[in-house]
């Protein structure tokens, strides 16, 4: 006779894998282990009988416990910035509905809590990461079997729409803002901003990267782990191309070092963390009488522009940049412009005709 299955203990509550299916069957705190199994036998005993996944009483798990669950989850599976932000938005949604039971949330919840944040003067692409973070913990919690799979209290809520991207030429440091920046920077510090000019490298990137990871026979780095690894499906590495001045300036910091170690170091040879990066830029920023609004990553938004001016193609670009065409279409799709002043041409010559005047091109013939 097989063995009755049994319920386990994971990150604070009742588990099993029974039946092929993962299922959280109450907090080890609140729920005794012989009610998590008579739960447990429950649901298996409806599915043997061929009626679906019994639903369970609401009282399993509540928001916060929802909230525990996928923050959990995100943990194992996603990087820890993503974990800080999401962290922020669930603790204040799981605080606008205290002890509430996670499979009794409406449509109508979760717009109070969006009306919530817009009257408190929230701006709208912050208040989208809060609806998204939202979303993304009941989802979860129905595929992983959390909650019921008929909950959804986003089916008829509408999806928050942002304003369009736009990057203007004045978003974009000068070629005088870049030297004086040159200028007034040393060390480790004019290292970085090399990488950031002439790969477009983000900050994390450049910070984290290893004396392995770079590659001199190739001028490239390779990052296997990155922005976009723990979410892809079938994870890629980065690669960065490196030209003369980029590689240079590796190859000098990485000459004689373990591969382990992190190529840029501070001045208290450390790595270092992305706020440091960003602190001793808006130091340098104020030293060379830079605008305030030009970052690091201001550097990777020039870098594509100039791809895109040279003519490369959105989708190689996307490529060199460790992102997918259809950000680089959103963002920047604007600076290549070369089709467009063709048509443009085109047109103007065509009424120079109809007017009988010589195109401008007929002219210089």
């Amino acid at each position: 006779m097989g063995r009755k299955p049994k319920v386990t203990r994971k990150a604070g509550y009742w588990y099993s894998q029974a039946g092929g299916k993962a299922r959280y069957l109450g907090r080890c705190d609140e729920v005794p282990e012989q009610e998590a199994t008579a739960r447990l036998w429950t649901a298996l005993a409806g599915l043997s009988e061929d009626r679906g996944p019994v639903r369970r009483h609401a009282s399993g798990i509540t928001v916060e416990a929802l909230r525990d669950l996928f923050l959990a989850w995100l943990t194992e599976h996603r990087s820890p910035k993503t974990v800080k932000g999401r962290r922020l938005h669930l603790q204040r949604f799981a605080a606008r509905f205290p002890g509430r039971h996670a499979e009794s949330i409406r449509g109508e919840d979760v717009e109070q809590f969006i009306a919530g944040l817009r009257s408190q003067g929230y701006h709208v692409v912050y208040i989208e990461k809060f609806f998204t973070s939202v979303r993304a913990m009941f989802r979860k919690g129905v595929k992983m079997g959390w909650l019921d799979a008929s909950v959804d209290p986003f089916v008829r809520v509408e999806a928050i729409r942002l304003p369009a991207r736009v990057l203007r030429e004045a978003d974009l440091p000068t070629a005088d803002e870049v030297r004086r920046l040159f200028e007034h920077a040393d060390g480790s510090l004019r290292d970085m901003l090399t990488l950031f000019l002439h790969t477009g490298a983000r900050t994390i990137e450049v910070a984290e990267m290893t004396v392995g990871d770079y590659q001199p026979a190739t001028r490239t780095v390779v990052l296997g782990r990155h922005k976009r690894s723990m979410t892809m499906k079938d994870p890629v590495p980065r690669i960065i191309t490196l030209n003369e001045e980029a590689d240079a300036v590796l190859r000098r910091l990485t000459a004689g070092r373990g591969p382990h170690e992190p190529v840029i170091l501070s001045g208290w040879k450390r790595p270092y963390r992305p706020q440091v990066i960003a602190n001793r830029f808006q130091n340098l920023r104020r030293r060379a009488g830079v605008r305030d609004h030009i970052t690091p990553y201001s550097f990777r938004h020039l870098f594509v522009t100039d791809c895109l001016q040279a003519g490369l193609d959105s989708a190689l670009v996307g490529k060199m940049l460790g992102t997918s065409p259809d950000v680089i279409m959103k963002v920047y799709a604007h600076w290549r412009t070369d089709a467009f002043r063709d048509a443009m041409s085109r047109v103007d010559a065509m009424r120079a005709l109809r007017r009988g005047e010589d195109s401008p091109q007929r002219a210089k013939e």
